[in-house]
């Protein structure tokens, strides 16, 4: 498992390069000057626009940018905004809390829903309990998540006033924060809770079938049992499969849902810095993001042995 796990860590530094180097590009193929978006409220000639670009180092070839970047990236360096002048990494730690918050309660309302009704689906197989559960999945996993917090807001918090509009809670009053957190964690997990009692209803079904499941009830074990200790944990790994690979559709839900609910998250740091053209800080947010990404991975694939005995690591 440590061989694994250092290979696995050493994979992931290119993977990082790659999407730092896509990140860098990509954002300067987009339309806009950041020296005008910056300047956008002032009439300036030329030459100060220029004085401007040169100030952000717009002006040097992008090959010379790009290296410059990178240099500082491996110092732990992301720079600074181009607006506010503050150093992009402390911008990322005072807003990554409430995004990381946000996709831990998503995740954690998909496993603790999703998970028991498509073992509930799979032991119902055929009857009316299992097409109500299949067809609210589709239905549920086909709905916009921008729509479904406007949904949630209008219903929740306008008609019903018991959930707040916006905003993110208090920080130090955790009562505040989970009353704020409920709306916009439904707005996420609700795909999620969809995809994951499809996926857990197919695996558990086709692990029913298999003989030492069939053995143990022929011991009189209780159904229960016999689903949730014998069939479900070894159908986890293609749950755990869609656990990881979702992280980044997870991570996109939590931007549109965040800038919905108005959370002041990464989601809303990276579309503010879009606005803007702060090149700076989207590329930073993005990177951590990607790693993220490769550390949600490590851990599902560390996961795998937990959850199958039967999975070895060289």
């Amino acid at each position: 498992m440590g061989a694994y796990l250092v290979r696995r860590v050493l994979l992931a530094i290119p993977t990082l390069g790659l999407v730092l180097i896509a990140t860098f590009f990509l954002v300067r193929l987009t339309p806009g000057d950041p020296a005008a978006a910056y300047l956008e409220e002032v009439t300036v000639t030329r030459s100060q626009l220029e004085a401007v670009r040169h100030q952000l180092g717009l002006d040097r070839p992008v090959p010379v940018q790009l290296l410059y970047y990178a240099h500082r990236v491996l110092r732990g360096d992301l720079g600074r905004s181009y607006f506010t002048h503050q150093p992009v990494l402390a911008m990322i730690g005072a807003r990554a809390g409430f995004t990381l918050e946000l996709a831990l309660a998503a995740t954690v309302l998909s496993v603790v829903l999703g998970v028991p009704l498509g073992v509930v689906a799979a032991s119902k197989r055929n009857t009316l309990l299992d097409y109500l559960v299949s067809t609210a999945a589709v239905v549920c996993y086909s709905m916009p998540r921008f729509w479904v917090g406007l949904l949630l807001i209008l219903t929740f918090a306008v008609r019903l006033p018991w959930f707040p509009v916006i905003g993110a809670g208090t920080p130090g009053n955790p009562i505040d924060l989970l009353h704020h957190l409920v709306l916009p964690a439904v707005a996420v997990g609700l795909s999620r809770v969809a995809l994951l009692a499809r996926i857990t209803r197919s695996s558990v079904l086709e692990v029913i079938q298999q003989g030492f499941v069939q053995t143990a009830r022929s011991k009189g074990l209780a159904e229960r049992g016999v689903l949730f200790r014998h069939a479900l944990r070894n159908a986890l790994i293609p749950v755990l499969t869609v656990l990881g690979v979702g992280v980044g559709h997870l991570i996109g839900g939590s931007i549109v849902v965040e800038a919905v609910f108005v959370r002041t998250g990464l989601g809303t740091l990276l579309v503010q810095a879009m606005q803007g053209r702060d090149y700076p800080v989207i590329q930073g947010t993005l990177l951590v993001f990607a790693l993220g990404i490769v550390i949600v991975n490590m851990i599902v694939d560390a996961m795998y042995a937990l959850a199958d005995p039967r999975v070895r690591y060289r």
